[in-house]
């Protein structure tokens, strides 16, 4: 097979990736519809008004018909994808290779690209000033500056970060880190299922985010990559309580930094760097950071109330939630099983009439 399938095949990965993230959302709205269409349908039940309940009993209908239908969309896409990975497999085995994302090397002693540190033959120089000479955060750089109101995080033993283990259940499914969850988002929006699964499996952060990093993302994930990292968060702070304390103990003009050189979540700078450093002149954009300041502003509005504390779960919930998800590739047929389980008792329009029981008695 020549190179010009190679870039067919591409072209037919990046369409089946993107539709199927499609048809995976409109799943999301449309569960979300029939949830709150179950609700007022059981309302009238409980009222005595059963008359109101054929109209809904139509609506019940049609979205889970609708619903139905993205289902089974979204899994020929899934197919799709598998199926065009399987023929690239193919072609590496002929010579061919599908085009993949670039990894970009920036060095950590010269900060120049296309190297690592350990092939590198340049003097150390700064990465703030590009001067020669000094480390960062040393004082004899044009940015040094002491941040005493700047709480610089990162590795697994702060709580702050995402690589802290600690157990998470978000999109309905486990995690053992807010790292996992992310990396379990990413490669799921992306369509890539064994990325997914192999994430689950890491057994930490660091394993979670080297996976993660290999999937081929999309131009929806770029665009919401920054949603999704905000509401891990918020709901590590509903779920971890110390993460919740620590965001609540913090002065108000306090700014969070992740001093990692990830210049796009991170400051782009080590632990030194960051709080040595004007952070105008942070090299990265502190994403995550900025991120937690927005969740800590949050809860030193509210009081310490049940709105920020985990919400009492009954033991379905409970038996649900510590069940992990033991094949992603299947994970649209549970999600379709697990909803029909939950909304079924009382959708069923041909199970049900509006007319009331006969009352029997001695006459």
């Amino acid at each position: 097979m020549s190179s010009d399938n190679v870039m067919q095949l591409a072209k037919r990965l990046d369409h089946s990736e993107i539709y199927f993230k499609k048809a995976c959302l409109q799943i999301v709205m449309l569960n979300d519809k029939l949830s709150s269409a179950s609700r007022r349908y059981r309302m009238p039940h409980t009222s005595g008004r059963r008359s109101f309940r054929y109209s809904l009993r139509l609506r019940l209908a049609a979205i889970e018909g609708l619903r139905n239908v993205y289902y089974e969309y979204a899994m020929i896409k899934a197919q799709e994808m598998q199926q065009v990975r399987r023929d690239s497999e193919e072609e590496e085995e002929e010579g061919h290779v599908m085009p993949k994302p670039q990894r970009n090397l920036t060095c950590t002693q010269c900060w120049d690209t296309g190297h690592t540190r350990n092939f590198c033959k340049t003097e150390p120089r700064c990465k703030v000033c590009k001067t020669p000479g000094h480390k960062l955060g040393d004082s004899r750089c044009s940015s040094y500056q002491i941040q005493e109101s700047v709480i610089a995080f990162n590795g697994e033993n702060n709580i702050l970060s995402n690589f802290y283990p600690c157990e998470l259940n978000i999109f309905g499914v486990q995690h053992k880190s807010a790292e996992h969850a992310f990396q379990y988002a990413k490669s799921l929006r992306c369509g890539d299922l064994e990325a997914a699964k192999s994430i689950q499996e890491a057994k930490d952060a660091l394993s979670a985010k080297r996976i993660g990093d290999k999937v081929r993302i999309n131009e929806q994930w770029t665009e919401s990559c920054e949603n999704v990292m905000s509401e891990i968060i918020e709901n590590k702070c509903v779920q971890v309580e110390r993460f919740r304390e620590k965001l609540r103990s913090v002065k108000k003009n306090t700014l969070f930094a992740e001093s990692t050189f990830n210049d796009k979540w991170g400051t782009g700078l080590d632990k030194a760097g960051t709080e040595n450093t004007k952070a105008s002149d942070w090299p990265g954009q502190n994403l995550l950071g900025h991120i937690i300041g927005k969740v800590a502003q949050k809860i030193r509005k509210r009081k310490k109330s049940d709105q920020w504390s985990q919400p009492k779960q009954s033991s379905r919930q409970q038996k649900k939630h510590s069940t992990t998800q033991k094949n992603i590739a299947e994970m649209l047929r549970s999600l379709r099983a697990n909803t029909d389980a939950e909304s079924g008792s009382g959708c069923d329009a041909s199970s049900e009439t509006d007319s009331e029981p006969e009352e029997s008695g001695k006459g």
